[in-house]
């Protein structure tokens, strides 16, 4: 079975938090790694969506470090068959954040996220790191049929705090 995942740009960047500044991190590091390493291998039976203006891509080159672990993650995916990126149509306001027919979130930086995740029956699965908006509006995304995998639960739950 193919699974088609939507990675927020926290799991990129968050590889790169090295030195990690506590335990708590440091897990976190570790998961989005291992995240990584589970998507190479799996071949055909994950994919990564992305929007076909490539916001979400420019996004993930923007915000990781050149030349660390995440920029070889990403250009080793990138290298990969393109039948491991599925690319789809987002509608963009003319502030460039994607239009969603609900209000599912409240930062507009992450509605392309779930524009991509709703071209998908059922809804693709949106991978998280670090963000707390992901989690603050967990009952609109349940309500949407939209599905988190948080990678870094105990990050989210001290940053709540």
């Amino acid at each position: 079975m193919v699974r088609i995942e939507v990675v927020d740009t926290n799991v990129w960047a968050s590889v790169d938090k090295i030195p990690p500044k506590d335990q708590i991190e440091a897990d976190c590091i570790k998961a989005c790694i291992e995240w990584f390493q589970a998507f190479r291998q799996g071949e055909d039976e994950y994919k990564i969506a992305v929007d076909m203006a490539f916001k979400i891509l420019t996004e993930y080159h923007g915000q990781i470090k050149k030349g660390g672990l995440a920029e070889r993650y990403l250009n080793d995916i990138l290298s990969q068959p393109m039948t491991r990126i599925v690319f789809t149509e987002v509608e963009y306001d003319e502030n460039g954040h994607a239009i969603l027919l609900d209000n599912i979130m409240d930062d507009p930086s992450d509605r392309k996220f779930i524009a991509v995740a709703l071209h998908f029956e059922p809804p693709a699965l949106i991978i998280n790191a670090t963000d707390t908006d992901w989690e603050k509006s967990r009952d609109k995304l349940e309500d949407a049929n939209i599905t988190i995998q948080e990678l870094c639960p105990d990050y989210i739950a001290a940053k709540i705090k």
